[in-house]
C-alpha cells in the first residue's frame, strides 16, 4: 500500500546526488587550483567526464553515498566550532590566521578526513576482499543459513574489524605511537 512517506520511487533517482556532488567538487577544484587555466568550458567538460565515469562503478557510487554524510557532519562540526569561537570573543583575524597557516589543526583535519575515507573504503570494499566472503557484512547466524560462508558463532566482517581495532596490542601500539609523536614534537620545539 502506498503512503505519504513511501520513498521507494526516489531509489531510481538516487544516482543523481553522487553525480552532482562529484561534478561540483571536481569543477570547484579545477577552478580553484587552475591546473588547466581559467577556461570554464574545459573545466566543466572535465568535471562532467569525471562525474560520468563515477556512474560506471556501483562501488564508487556507494563510496560517495557512504562518505558524503560523514563529511557533511564533519563540516557542520567545524562550522559550529568556528561559531563558538566567534561567540566567545575570538576575533575573525585570529581564526583566519590559524586557518591560513599550516599547523596542528590542519593535520588533525587531514587525519579525520583520511579516517572517513578509510572507513568508507572499508565499508564498501572490505566485505569483497575479506577472507570471510561477501556474506561477512551480515550477522554470522544469517550468513551461515543463507550463504554458507560462515559457521554459527564465527564473527562477521565488521565484528572482526572491531575486534582487531580494540585488541590490547593494537591499542598499546597506538598509545606508544602517540607518546613517540608528542615526545618528538616536544624535543623539536626546544
Amino acid at each position: 500500500m502506498a503512503s505519504f512517506l513511501d520513498i521507494g520511487l526516489l531509489q531510481s533517482v538516487s544516482i543523481i546526488f553522487p553525480f552532482l556532488l562529484v561534478f561540483i567538487v571536481t569543477y570547484a577544484l579545477l577552478m580553484a587550483l587552475k591546473p588547466l587555466g581559467d577556461d570554464k568550458g574545459i573545466n566543466s567538460i572535465i568535471a562532467l567526464c569525471v562525474a560520468a565515469l563515477l556512474l560506471f562503478s556501483a562501488d564508487a557510487v556507494n563510496l560517495v553515498k557512504y562518505i558524503s554524510p560523514w563529511f557533511a557532519i564533519f563540516f557542520i562540526f567545524i562550522f559550529f566550532l568556528i561559531t563558538m569561537f566567534r561567540l566567545t570573543g575570538t576575533p575573525s583575524e585570529a581564526i583566519e590566521g590559524v586557518m591560513k597557516s599550516w599547523g596542528t589543526i590542519h593535520w588533525w583535519l587531514l587525519a579525520i578526513g583520511i579516517l572517513i575515507l578509510l572507513g568508507g573504503l572499508s565499508e564498501v570494499y572490505g566485505p569483497k576482499i575479506s577472507p570471510l566472503g561477501e556474506g561477512a557484512n551480515v550477522t554470522a547466524e544469517h550468513a551461515a543459513t543463507t550463504t554458507g560462508n560462515l559457521t554459527a558463532g564465527e564473527p562477521g566482517y565488521k565484528q572482526t574489524i572491531i575486534n582487531t581495532l580494540t585488541h590490547p596490542r593494537v591499542l598499546g601500539m597506538v598509545l606508544l605511537l602517540l607518546i613517540i609523536t608528542f615526545t618528538i614534537k616536544t624535543l623539536t620545539d626546544i
